[in-house]
């Protein structure tokens, strides 16, 4: 008998389960609605950005297309030198630890 009323009990709690799980599909549904509306609109303001920066640039004319091409150059070199500055750290870093590894008293390596 006690094994019944398990069973009963269990039956219950998947019921209980199928009726959560429906319930959160349906928000999750929802959800990704909002999230493509709010993706739709960001991409209708980011259009719009691009037609007014596009403007501004044509009303500043040839020295503001020189100055924005200078701009991407340097911000371009800024990047390659973070990313040179990031390996020279890394190496340094696993140089020290391989030293310390080195002459640590457990080392057999030399």
């Amino acid at each position: 008998m006690p094994q019944l009323v398990d069973l009963r009990k269990r039956r219950k709690s998947a019921v209980q389960d199928e009726e959560k799980k429906t319930r959160l599909e349906a928000e999750l549904a929802n959800l990704d609605a909002k999230l493509e509306k709010a993706n739709a609109a960001a991409k209708a303001v980011e259009a719009t950005i691009a037609q007014i920066e596009g403007a501004i640039e044509d009303v500043g004319g040839i020295k503001l297309k020189a100055q924005k091409a200078k701009v991407r150059a340097q911000r371009g070199e800024v990047e390659k030198g973070a990313g040179l500055h990031t390996n020279v750290v890394a190496c340094c870093r696993a140089s020290r630890e391989l030293v310390g590894v080195l002459l640590s008293p457990n080392c057999s390596c030399i």
